[in-house]
Formats: structure tokens, sequence, C-alpha cells
């Protein structure tokens, strides 16, 4: 795993990075998605392990903020997230 931070004129960009499996290409337009979930039923039941409610609800809470989330991922090679936070507010978002 990796983490890296940078900085533009007008963000803060925090990137996360693994090694690991990857995400199919297929899947990467739903990983936000309420209930979008790839992990494996239990051996003893019919329910997904996951509910696929982690990264919706890391979205939502960075919408206040207006964190932009980009993600790239290649199969067998890994993924990286990276959160583009604004170092100032827009002046027509709300407090969160």
């Amino acid at each position: 795993m990796t983490v890296r931070s940078s900085r533009s004129q007008d963000h803060i960009i925090l990137e996360i990075g693994d090694n690991g499996c990857g995400i199919p290409a297929e899947n990467l337009s739903s990983l936000f998605d309420p209930f979008f979930t790839t992990k494996a039923t239990e051996v003893t039941g019919d329910e997904p392990v996951g509910t696929g409610l982690g990264l919706y609800m890391i979205v939502r809470r960075m919408e206040p903020y207006e964190v932009e989330i980009k993600v790239d991922s290649k199969v067998d090679v890994g993924t990286t997230l990276r959160l583009h936070i604004p170092l100032t507010r827009s002046p027509e978002t709300p407090t969160p």
C-alpha cells in the first residue's frame, strides 16, 4: 500500500494505492453506487458478506466538502484512489 499527498494551486491531492488484484473495468462505474458489492457469499448462507454501502457512504460524506474521488485500476496490477480536496469552498456550498 502506498499513501502520497501533493498540492496543486487549488487542491490537496491524497493518493492511496495498492498492488492487489485490481477492479475489473466493468465494475468501475458502479463502485460508489449504494448496495454494489462483488464480495462472495458466506459459506453458510446466501447473503453477501458486504453491504455495498462503504464507498457510497464515503462519497456522500465528502459531498459537502466538494471532494472529488477518482479511481484508476487494472486487474492483476492494483488500484489507486485519488481524493481531490479543495483548499477553499465555493461560496454557495453550505457548511456541513
